[in-house]
């Protein structure tokens, strides 16, 4: 994900543009790897709940990758915009 942002974070214009080049939009794209699912709590607790309300698991490992973008983006929106000091 990052190598596609290069060191230029200011080339995706939104957290959608970098899911799209991440391969994590809206339709179902790969099914990428399954290992968080089995060794991280939150979740394991999040499949649970999804898998209840009737999602596919192709559709929860979607979400959670598109969960993983939204927080990068919002790092690289931070480290692009530094903060001026007074």
């Amino acid at each position: 994900m990052l190598i596609l942002v290069g060191d230029n974070p200011k080339r995706t214009k939104s957290e959608v543009a970098l899911a799209k080049l991440c391969g994590v939009c809206p339709i179902p794209a790969s099914s990428g790897k399954t290992n968080r699912m089995r060794d991280h709590e939150a979740t394991q607790c999040y499949v649970i709940k999804r898998t209840a309300q009737g999602k596919s698991k192709r559709e929860i490992i979607r979400r959670l990758k598109r969960y993983i973008v939204r927080e990068i983006y919002r790092e690289l929106s931070v480290s692009s915009h530094p903060k001026r000091t007074a």
